[in-house]
This record gives C-alpha cells, sequence and structure tokens, in this order.
C-alpha cells in the first residue's frame, strides 16, 4: 500500500514536561500556566479566574509547591485602605517557571 493512503498528516507526536524535587513530581503544565498567570496579572485571583480554578484551588497548588520544597513560590504585598494588594513570584517561584519553560521549549524543539 502506498505511503498516500494513510493519514499520517493526522498523527502528532507529544511530549509531556514536568520538574522532579527529589525525586517526586513538582509541576507540570497546569502548575507552570497558574505561575505565569500570577506573573502576569500580580493577581491570585485574577489568574484563578483566568485558568477556570477557584481561588482556593489556586491557593492550595501554590502551598503544595512551596511545602515540596521548603521555599514559597510567591510573596503577598497587602494594599491600602482600598484593596489592592498583589502577589508576585519569588526568585525561587520564577526559577522553577523558567526551568519548566525551557523543558517545554526542549521539547518543542525535539518534536520539531
Amino acid at each position: 500500500m502506498a505511503g498516500d493512503a494513510f493519514p499520517t498528516h493526522k498523527l502528532k507526536v507529544k511530549k509531556k514536561a514536568w520538574l522532579e524535587f527529589e525525586g517526586k513530581n513538582l509541576l507540570g503544565e497546569g502548575g507552570a500556566s497558574l505561575l505565569q498567570a500570577i506573573a502576569d496579572t500580580q493577581s491570585l485571583t485574577i489568574a484563578a479566574e483566568q485558568l477556570g480554578y477557584s481561588y482556593k484551588y489556586a491557593w492550595m497548588r501554590l502551598k503544595k509547591l512551596h511545602e515540596r520544597t521548603g521555599l514559597p513560590v510567591v510573596d503577598s504585598h497587602k494594599g491600602g485602605l482600598g484593596g489592592g494588594g498583589r502577589v508576585t513570584l519569588t526568585p525561587w517561584g520564577r526559577i522553577i517557571l523558567e526551568k519548566f519553560q525551557h523543558a517545554e521549549e526542549s521539547n518543542a524543539k525535539d518534536i520539531g
């Protein structure tokens, strides 16, 4: 049978990236998306909404990252009387996000 008879154009090679810390899963696509949304918006509420997460779920994911590594991934900055607090990534949060993004980029290059 000729190669044209098979729908090879519908095949896609995929690779998943994740980070491990001391042999345990630490960060995958969902967690990285949350960290990136926080970096972009400086708001956990807005980041969670953008991703379809509840605030509690998003906060628990951040807490789990902190507990697994012993290092916080976000800093909370309180606002004034009218609110306006913000959340930013810590240096550790930026490092693990960048490591994950680098792994994703490497996977994309490998697949071509």
